[in-house]
């Protein structure tokens, strides 16, 4: 299949504006205001944000000489920052008419919500469709449609979905914030991993590594929320990489190195059960995708993908090896000759 490239212009747009998230996103993110309460006779300070036109507080401590002047600090560096903000919402306009892939409206919005609350930034990390759009941009290419959907429907059922690592540090944004993430019941009434938020119409689905026999919802005790075990999800989580969502000003995520993701694709197709044979030839369609291009212009990542995966349990290499035997003949007759 003969992938569109992106021009050079567009793929110079999109790095500079991954650059440019990398380097103020610790800045420009938490920016609101600072608001104070007086209790007694002590005054307690609190960072105020707007999350979907809900004001949220997180705390930061009573009032002191210290603290005042971190305030003025971070003051200064939001007015010094206001140029960026508008030469990073100049380059998604410019990405967009380039032809770079930009998520839907309700996505745009859930991922700048998980951003603004702090979840890439202590150890999310996007996989699932999402994060296969954002190797497009990466890699300079603009993928076919059919591989980056299932079917028109899935556009509103596509579930964005967050890796998390079972060690991920709790975020006050995330645990104390006052937007609930609503948790969604099954027909017996009973919690399932899968949450959505007030006023928009995607499903949030959170994944950790699953380890030991049982696939019931694993409970996150350091974010107070279920997520759903995933055999195998550690390989992704265990190598990432930054990646901007061209959208708002833009959006900083991580998503799994994609030498890993295509690896992992090859396993998960494997794993589908019979009624999902559509999702696992696209499954085989995204790593084909990736491989093709990895091989030409990125080997040495395949090679470490490749063997970091031959330390993995005897199942996931099997899998492996079973998906390869399905991506096109081209595809594996290179793919031989580059670990030959």
């Amino acid at each position: 299949m003969r992938i569109k490239s992106l021009s050079n212009t567009t793929s110079l747009l999109y790095s500079e504006l991954l650059q440019q998230l990398i380097d103020t996103v610790s800045i420009l993110d938490k920016k609101g205001s600072f608001v104070s309460k007086t209790i007694g006779d002590t005054k307690y300070w609190y960072l105020q944000s707007s999350i979907l036109g809900r004001k949220c507080q997180t705390y930061l401590g009573k009032d002191a000489p210290k603290l005042a002047d971190e305030i003025k600090r971070v003051k200064k560096r939001w007015d010094e920052a206001k140029p960026l903000v508008q030469r990073r919402s100049e380059l998604v306009a410019m990405l967009r008419q380039g032809g770079a892939a930009v998520p839907t409206r309700g996505e745009a919005k859930v991922l700048d919500v998980l951003n603004t609350m702090g979840v890439f930034e202590n150890g999310g990390v996007l996989v699932g469709s999402q994060a296969f759009a954002t190797y497009g941009n990466m890699l300079g290419l603009k993928w076919p449609n059919e591989s980056t959907r299932t079917s028109d429907s899935d556009i509103a059922d596509d579930a964005i979905r967050v890796g998390v690592p079972a060690n991920s540090q709790p975020d006050p944004r995330l645990i104390g914030t006052d937007l609930e993430f609503i948790q969604i019941l099954d027909l017996k009434n009973r919690v399932l991993p899968s949450f959505r938020i007030k006023d928009l119409d995607l499903t949030v689905e959170f994944l950790t590594p699953l380890i030991g026999p049982k696939r019931q919802p694993v409970l996150m005790k350091n974010l107070n929320m279920n997520a759903t075990g995933l055999r195998f999800l550690e390989y992704l989580l265990h190598d990432t990489e930054p990646a901007a969502i061209i959208a708002k000003s833009g959006i900083l995520v991580h998503v799994p190195n994609p030498a890993r993701f295509a690896i992992h694709k090859l396993v998960v197709a494997q794993r589908r059960g019979a009624f999902q044979q559509l999702k696992s030839r696209k499954d085989i369609q995204q790593s084909s995708l990736l491989l093709d291009e990895l091989m030409e212009h990125r080997p040495g990542d395949l090679v470490l993908a490749h063997e970091a995966a031959l330390k993995m349990p005897k199942k996931f290499m099997s899998q492996y090896f079973a998906g390869i035997t399905q991506l096109p003949e081209h595809t594996i007759q290179a793919w031989k000759n580059m670990l030959a």
